[in-house]
């Protein structure tokens, strides 16, 4: 962590970095970068000697061969992944963190302002050992595990968080009654732009009821980090709502998310393990795969929409360097009030990478991944079965800059 005036020179070097944990950690341990030297200490001999700056950058990139489902074979090269990420801490009590993906859009979102690519712009005040506050724009503390690693670094995405955008301006608000075991109060905006943007100006439900945006579109989680065992047992528990619409009769009520997770890790020396669980039931879908399954008209969405997930994930260090990872997925999906798609949708996906770290002392890995989906229909939906692969040959770098 440097002065902020060298952060021009800091830039033009190469930089590294991890996961987003709380919303100061990077996957691992809050305040813990790996172990990491800077290069600007490697090449310009910068002394380290506070933790009120630190630049990282994220990059990934690769080559991916897909098959589709209709069996057809494409490939390219592309960027998975591409941030400019600072943050620090002054003193016992004040943090604050910025990640800012240069691989999205800087235009401001109708609702709260920020760019799409500014996922994270929020500071912290530690009170004491036991209370924090944080506002900004943050993570959602909607738990689990899968949504605690860095993006650059994931192969595949369950459906569940690959329909989320879980970046959202609010407040947190923390406390930890006793060592490792931490509760969340988040309160945050539901979307990041306005109603109209986010679904559809004249909006309508399946049976033709308008809807529109509420006046108060917010959400509130309560969550649970716990650690025991010296942390080699941790859980991320969460559950709360977002609002996200309203009926235009005045007699009516409005539309919510309601959400529930459950995610526990196993992390051992050389091996981590975590399985996720989350449920969320939408009176509006807001993951949108039952509105186009359904194949409906734009500004047409279906009510009552369950998607449950199941995600397990491994990792092990089989030697020095070398790592093996294995991920499976069971999701489903119900429009619960529809006959013929109730329980309609049953999505399976598994995989697994190699990755190798050839730089000791760099968070450099190259990888092979190999990762397939196959969805399964109903019956009464009369939706085909198909089966989707993708494969990569790639590397992840988070390169820490100053």
């Amino acid at each position: 962590m440097r002065r902020l005036l060298t952060i021009v020179m800091a830039v033009l070097l190469p930089a590294a970095a991890f996961a987003q944990g709380g919303n100061m950690g990077y996957g691992l341990e809050e305040g813990d970068d790996g172990g990491y030297t800077s290069f600007a200490e490697k090449v310009l001999g910068f002394e380290r000697k506070a933790e009120a700056f630190n630049l990282y950058l994220h990059f990934a990139g690769a080559y991916h061969e897909d098959m589709d489902k209709r069996f057809l074979f494409t490939g390219a090269f592309h960027a998975k992944h591409l941030s400019l990420e600072i943050k620090g801490r002054f003193g016992e009590h004040l943090y604050y963190r910025l990640r800012h993906r240069l691989d999205r859009s800087n235009a401001g979102q109708s609702e709260d302002g920020f760019a799409e690519a500014t996922e994270i712009l929020m500071a912290g005040w530690r009170f004491n050992d036991y209370f924090a506050l944080e506002a900004g724009k943050m993570c959602q503390y909607w738990g689990g595990f899968e949504a605690d690693e860095h993006p650059a670094a994931v192969h595949a995405y369950s459906e569940m968080l690959s329909g989320m955008d879980r970046y959202r301006a609010g407040f947190a608000f923390l406390y930890e009654p006793f060592s490792g075991q931490e509760f969340v109060l988040n309160v945050t905006d539901s979307f990041g732009s306005k109603f109209n943007d986010v679904y559809a100006a004249g909006a309508r439900t399946l049976s033709g009821m308008p809807v529109e945006g509420v006046d108060h579109p917010l959400a509130m989680i309560l969550g649970w980090n716990g650690r025991f065992l010296g942390g080699r047992v941790n859980t991320r528990w969460a559950a709360g709502f977002s609002s996200l619409a309203k009926r235009v009769e005045a007699s009516a009520g409005n539309y919510y998310n309601l959400l529930f997770s459950a995610g526990q890790q196993l992390k051992l020396d050389r091996f981590q393990l975590y399985v996720d669980y989350i449920r969320s039931i939408e009176d509006l879908d807001c993951h949108r795969y039952a509105t186009i399954d359904m194949d409906l008209p734009d500004g047409i969405f279906v009510p009552n929409v369950l998607y449950q997930s199941v995600v397990a994930k491994g990792d092990w260090q089989v030697a020095p360097g070398w790592n093996l990872t294995g991920k499976a997925m069971y999701e489903t999906a119900s429009v619960t009030q529809s006959y013929d798609f109730r329980n309609y949708r049953t999505s399976l996906g598994a995989g697994g990478a190699v990755e190798f770290f050839p730089a000791p002392g760099e968070d450099l890995r190259l990888f092979v991944s190999l990762f397939g989906r196959m969805h399964r229909h109903s019956a009464a939906s009369r939706l085909p079965k198909y089966l989707r692969l993708r494969a990569e040959l790639g590397l992840v770098y988070h390169i820490k800059a100053f």
